[in-house]
């Protein structure tokens, strides 16, 4: 099977899927369903703008009852900028505590639940107290192995 570890990519998963003959283990799937599984029903969502703007998790949470809050525009293109400077490895204390602002907001508004919805993301993952942060990254991992597991053969 094939593994993207990077969200945005998602958007193009059915292309993808269509295009090999193998495969192919979605971010966005295992993170929704194990957002399902925990019972959570309400999610604060830190993304690229391509992820927010296509609706790449709003709608399938949707789907399963699950709803979504969003950065406002200033602070989703404030996150535009963290990304960025992530993926050009320019990380600093001044975009970790943007991203502590950002995420205080979600919060503010009672978000009890934020989704990292973007693999970069994890190099400088927020703390707030009484706030669960899930790293899709880590979800992934997890099916990935669990994926792995499921053929390996008992001795």
């Amino acid at each position: 099977f094939i593994v993207i570890p990077c969200n945005s990519v998602h958007l193009l998963i059915e292309d993808i899927r269509k295009s090999v003959g193998i495969p192919v283990l979605s971010i966005v799937e295992e993170t929704v369903s194990f957002v399902k599984q925990k019972g959570i029903s309400h999610i604060g969502l830190l993304a690229t703008s391509a992820t927010i703007r296509k609706k790449l998790y709003e709608d399938i949470f949707q789907q399963n009852a699950i709803f979504v809050i969003n950065p406002d525009n200033v602070d989703q293109d404030q996150m535009g900028e963290i990304i960025n400077n992530l993926v050009h490895s320019r990380q600093d204390d001044v975009d970790k505590n943007k991203l502590l602002v950002i995420t205080q907001k979600l919060a503010d508004k009672g978000v009890n639940t934020i989704i990292l919805a973007c693999t970069d993301l994890q190099l400088i993952t927020p703390s707030i107290s009484n706030v669960e942060i899930l790293d899709t990254m880590q979800i992934l991992v997890q099916a990935t192995v669990r994926e792995i597991l499921i053929d390996l053969p008992l001795d």
